[in-house]
């Protein structure tokens, strides 16, 4: 029974409403909850990376595309229907794979950096600490 609230190493998240669309790889296995999210599972034989098509989904055209499906003005959402509908355009596996390898080298730099900050900040914080009153 719990096993179809499994992710798997073939799907990507998805929010059904939000702005900016919110896209997410989690890392299997991961019980995921229920809610305002679709999970997209990509069949095994598939050509399609999950991270292309994450980059994709985020990227300005991926956007423009999911709002023009999208129903409501104010709350943009989505139907199950309306995601059949997506084109995605086609790269090479080749492509995909080198697209993937750039995005996760981004977001590793990104989280070593935010670590950096934070700690900046807690030095900051130290030094303010220690003012005379």
């Amino acid at each position: 029974e719990q096993e179809k609230f499994m992710l798997t190493n073939r799907d990507i998240v998805l929010s059904k409403t939000a702005v900016p669309i919110k896209v997410a790889v989690p890392e299997a296995p991961f019980i995921y909850p229920a809610g305002n999210i679709f999970i997209i599972r990509l069949k095994e034989d598939s050509d399609l990376n999950r991270y292309y098509l994450k980059c994709f989904l985020e990227s300005e055209e991926g956007t423009r595309r999911l709002r023009m499906l999208s129903s409501g003005s104010s709350l943009v959402s989505f139907t199950k229907g309306s995601l059949e509908r997506l084109e995605i355009p086609f790269r090479s596996a080749a492509a995909q794979q080198e697209l993937e390898q750039q995005y996760r080298s981004c977001e590793a730099r990104i989280r070593q950096l935010e670590g950096e900050l934070a700690k900046l900040r807690q030095d900051q914080r130290g030094y303010l600490a220690g003012m005379p009153e």
